[in-house]
Parts: C-alpha cells; structure tokens; sequence
C-alpha cells in the first residue's frame, strides 16, 4: 500500500517535471513571453507619454539607451518625451520574435509630434520583462 502511493507520488513528480520542461519547447509559453513584451512596451508608451521615468528605468537595463543618444535612462526618457510628446496609438509590425528567454519587438508608434519606428529587445523572467536594448527612428528626433 505504502509503496504504492509513494509510487504515485514519484509518478506525479515525473509527470510535472516533464511537463515544465516541454513547456520550454511549447509554441504556447513562447506566445507567453510575446505577451509580457507586448504589455512591457505598452507600460514604456504610457511612462513616456507621462515623462514617468522612474517607471521606464526601473524595468530597463542600465545600457538599454546607449545606442541611440549616450544618454543615461532617465535622461534619455526626458528627452524622448520632450521631442515625441505622448504616444497615440501603436502598431505591432510583426508578432515578437521569441527565443528562449529573449524577444524582439518591432513596433510603429505614432506619438504628437511624429510617428516612430522602435526596436525593443526583451529579457523574460516569468511575468518580468528586462528591457535590454531599445532602438528608434523618427524624423521628429531630428529636429
């Protein structure tokens, strides 16, 4: 009897184990990690369009910016809102690319003061999107 449900217990614990780990594999937990981006991107337009940038900087690291201005974070936010304004509407290009742990997003936003193409590139821990690098070309930048 005993060993029976100890038996059990083990099969359970196997069954669970294989499942988590097929999940990896899963093109459903992949469009999960697509969604935490989605929704991170989004939380950057309203943060932007709110000169919040705290709420931007906190989910970003430290290099995300780099590339575009050498500005750091913050710096960076206030600077994107001064020339942008707020975002209006966005458009997802193409579903996010998901790798592993890894997703990139291209979107098109339009903001007040000039539409943008943007490149985020996200690191996915659970709920929790990093964001690691973030691109964007806009004709409004220029000015």
């Amino acid at each position: 009897m005993i060993i029976g449900l100890v038996a059990v217990v083990l099969a359970f614990f196997l069954v669970r184990s294989v499942q988590s780990r097929m999940s990896a594999f899963n093109p459903d937990s992949r469009l999960d990690g697509g969604q935490v981006a989605l929704e991170s991107a989004a939380q950057f337009h309203d943060a932007v369009s709110s000169g919040k940038s705290n709420a931007v900087c906190k989910s970003a690291d430290s290099n995300a910016f780099q590339s575009i201005t050498g500005f750091p974070c913050a710096q960076f936010v206030t600077y994107l809102h001064g020339k942008l304004g707020k975002a209006i509407r966005r458009k997802t290009a193409q579903p996010p690319a998901v790798v592993a742990t890894r997703v990139i997003l291209e979107q098109v936003t339009e903001y007040e003061r000039g539409d943008a193409a943007e490149h985020f590139e996200y690191t996915i821990n659970g709920s929790d999107a990093i964001l690691t690098n973030y691109r964007i070309q806009s004709e409004a930048l220029q000015h």
